[in-house]
């Protein structure tokens, strides 16, 4: 498996687009107003939302309901972001997941 960890800060496609994979942490800056990140199965901002990682405002905060085997995104995960985040945005990380 690949991955690693990325940094976000617009909405956009996490990984490689399309490919499945699995999300292991997440980490939220959010500025003055509390930031609602969403991530969405697939590939584009119409996907369904899979998970909403809840930030506290003016806080860089590690999102602690994320179970220990991961959230597996099948179709890829795209990342909604709100405007409301800090300059560091949101970092993930993760691992394509094998599709064999």
């Amino acid at each position: 498996m690949r991955g690693g960890l990325q940094t976000i800060t617009a909405s956009g496609v996490v990984g490689s687009s399309g490919d499945p994979l699995v999300i292991y942490a997440v980490s939220v800056d959010s500025g003055a107003t509390q930031s609602i990140p969403l991530f969405r199965n697939g590939t584009a901002a119409t996907s369904a939302i899979l998970f909403e990682a809840l930030g506290t405002a003016a806080r860089k905060v590690l999102v602690p309901n994320i179970p220990a085997e991961g959230l597996y995104f099948a179709a890829g995960c795209y990342l909604s972001l709100d405007g409301n985040e800090g300059a560091d945005g949101v970092t993930v990380r993760y691992e394509h997941a094998s599709i064999t």
